[in-house]
């Protein structure tokens, strides 16, 4: 849809090129989708007849769903052509999907529960709000987690003492930075705290783990501390009120959907009652605890109301009853989509094991070709995005139909980014702006540019995870960051700058937006999908011959185009706003 958008701005002379562009990549994407389904179907058989062999000695199971009890079931209830879609081979390689897809009804159940009493007690007022909000939270929270739910309260407990006592000392960031990376790395290496550890007597409660792991969560939790701490510290800094920001709306009262960051109520909280009940009902508030999305403590504070003047108005709804209800059905055609892709396109399982790198369908007697390579990268990258969309949206929905509105995560499709910082500001958006904030700002912003996202980039890595592999990942990025900075800034000097508008320059711009691209697609994969060690087979497969090489940055040239076309329609429609 995002096509013909922009023929709108362009100029006369333009489109001619620009409807060039569009033909290409519409041709080569339908390509894609149809050789990716027939390689993914031929793979799938292979998969079957060999899973569990010396060749693969994967369980099928832990690849691929081919349940004829499922199949046999939905028959009696989906029409035909949905039924022979529906009992097609299922991709179920990616942990986090499968666990998220199988806990979805009992989630949407649990959460909907919670929501219904939360809006209850808020017709009581948001003190009465704020008890049964905390309350069932904690009632959630050991449900989740069982005996092991002490743990998550005790190191909430301790950073919120801990912030009590240093905000707004001279030492006082340092400290607090100091203490959460420590704790952080300590239960992430201990893969949490043993009972065992303080008596023999209490070891039976280690087994006790309830339905999640705590500290597989806890990443999440270190944000909130740290947000709670920092909004503290600013506060005693510069007293007053902590403000919340709202992007540029339109007449309507909507904001685009490219410049839709935050969508939260135009209040401010003041710094009078921000006690402890508040504090851990914002750090296990269960609409956002599980997956995000990330909310600073201040805005969460003005939009749930407890934390106003006598003075301030009640907070509003930050969307109406019908936004909701879009956004709703919004989220469910994503699902469908995702529904769709891990039946067809089994490029996860294919990429997770190593079934192109390591020659096993080879081996299992299928003819791979370097276009196999390319499908792979560009498919799994699209599930990232995919699931991850889901994912994300499903739990802003559900806090959105509470009141609380929390940043949107996924801001643009993965298909349309061509620079690293345009990718990093709209992929897990809300995780980005808590960066700004908290770390790119306080370490100079903009001015140390150059040099602060290194500790950025390395805390971002093993934040997801203390792994070698995301360590490494953490310092590909910001030295692939260099050269775009670079080119930046000299397109900003006053020899190039005049001549931004001519035709040579847009030419140019797109000829390193397509090795940028293929950049941020190499990092991505070594950082989530193949490792340092499969990223050299696979690009030297893609690149490594001249006709597939030249038919992958054809493609990336022609998409960079369209990019730019969108980002000038993008500009007049912020113009308009403005």
């Amino acid at each position: 849809t995002e096509w013909a958008a922009p023929l709108d701005s362009m100029h006369a002379a333009q489109w001619p090129e620009l409807a060039g562009y569009i033909l290409v990549v519409a041709w080569l994407q339908l390509q894609v989708i149809l050789q990716g389904a027939s390689f993914s179907s031929s793979a799938a058989a292979a998969v079957q007849r060999i899973a569990g062999t010396t060749t693969l000695p994967i369980r099928l199971s832990s690849i691929l769903d081919v349940s004829q009890t499922r199949s046999d079931v939905m028959k009696h209830v989906l029409p035909a052509w949905m039924h022979l879609l529906w009992a097609r081979p299922r991709d179920v390689s990616d942990v986090q999907w499968r666990d998220f897809r199988g806990a979805l009804p009992l989630m949407a159940l649990t959460l909907g529960a919670f929501v219904f009493a939360s809006r209850l007690a808020a017709t009581r007022g948001p003190r009465v709000r704020l008890g049964v909000s905390l309350a069932l939270t904690l009632m959630f929270l050991g449900t989740l987690h069982g005996a092991q739910a002490v743990w998550p309260l005790l190191f909430a407990g301790l950073s919120y003492g801990l912030a009590q006592a240093v905000a707004g000392h001279q030492h006082g960031v340092g400290v607090m930075w100091a203490w959460h990376i420590a704790a952080f790395v300590f239960v992430r290496y201990n893969n949490g705290v043993q009972y065992r550890w303080l008596s023999p007597a209490l070891a039976h409660l280690d087994t006790q783990q309830g339905m999640l792991r705590w500290h597989i969560h806890y990443n999440l939790g270190l944000l909130r501390m740290l947000s709670y701490a920092l909004d503290l510290h600013a506060h005693r800094i510069t007293p007053g009120q902590w403000s919340v920001q709202t992007p540029p709306v339109s007449s309507t009262g909507a904001a685009p959907l490219h410049l839709k960051v935050t969508g939260q109520s135009p209040s401010s909280v003041a710094a009078g009652w921000v006690g402890l009940p508040l504090y851990l009902l914002y750090c296990f508030y269960p609409p956002l605890y599980i997956a995000g999305p990330i909310i600073p403590f201040s805005s969460f504070a003005a939009q749930l109301g407890t934390a106003r003047s006598a003075s301030q108005p009640p907070p509003t709804d930050p969307m109406s009853i019908s936004k909701v209800l879009v956004y709703w059905i919004r989220w469910l055609g994503a699902w469908a989509v995702l529904e769709v892709v891990t039946r067809t396109l089994y490029f996860n399982a294919i990429a997770k094991h190593g079934l192109l790198t390591k020659g096993v369908l080879t081996a299992a007697g299928l003819h791979i070709t370097p276009l196999h390579f390319v499908l792979t990268g560009f498919w799994v990258l699209v599930f990232m995005w995919l699931k991850f969309l889901v994912i994300w949206r499903f739990f802003r929905a559900v806090s959105l139909s509470d009141g609380i509105d929390p940043p949107e995560n996924m801001l643009r499709c993965v298909c349309n980014n061509y620079t690293l910082i345009g990718f990093w500001k709209g992929w897990h958006a809300s995780y980005n702006r808590w960066l700004v904030k908290y770390l790119y700002i306080p370490l100079g912003g903009k001015a140390w540019q150059a040099l602060n996202i290194w500790p950025v980039f390395i805390f971002v890595a093993l934040w997801h995870d203390l792994d070698p592999r995301m360590l490494a990942w953490g310092l590909l990025m910001p030295a692939a960051f260099l050269p775009e900075l670079t080119v930046q800034a000299l397109a900003a000097t006053a020899w190039l700058a005049p001549h931004k508008e001519k035709w040579w320059f847009r030419q140019a711009a797109a000829l390193l937006a397509t090795f940028n691209i293929l950049g941020l697609m190499s990092a991505n994969l070594v950082g989530f999908v193949v490792g340092v060690e499969g990223i050299v087979p696979l690009l030297h497969e893609v690149l490594g011959q001249p006709r597939m090489a030249a038919t992958v940055l054809g493609t990336l040239f022609c998409g960079a185009q369209l990019m730019f076309a969108i980002r000038q329609k993008e500009a007049v429609t912020v113009k308009k706003i403005l």
